[in-house]
């Protein structure tokens, strides 16, 4: 259940995100682009983690996948705005 709630919770997070990243790489015409950079970022994360599961085992890759989202998210939420240069 843990990683269906982070699943959703990452895809609400992005999803509201995405007009703002649209808006600071100065084109909403490159909106198409960051949804697919998502989507491409993701299908390929999705195999490897199925090989490191055969690897080491599905619990321990479990746990790391999780731990470096949280990690990540945790990164994520303390960077600062970004200062605009005029």
């Amino acid at each position: 259940m843990l990683c269906a709630f982070l699943a959703v919770l990452d895809t609400q997070i992005v999803i509201t995100a995405l007009p703002r990243i649209a808006g600071d790489l100065h084109g909403m015409g490159l909106f198409a682009w960051v949804t697919i950079a998502y989507v491409i970022a993701a299908s390929v994360t999705t195999p490897i983690y199925g090989k490191l599961g055969d690897l080491f085992g599905h619990k321990a890759t479990l746990l790391s996948a999780l731990t470096l989202f949280l990690a990540g998210s945790a990164l994520s939420g303390a960077a600062g705005k970004p200062s605009r240069a005029a």
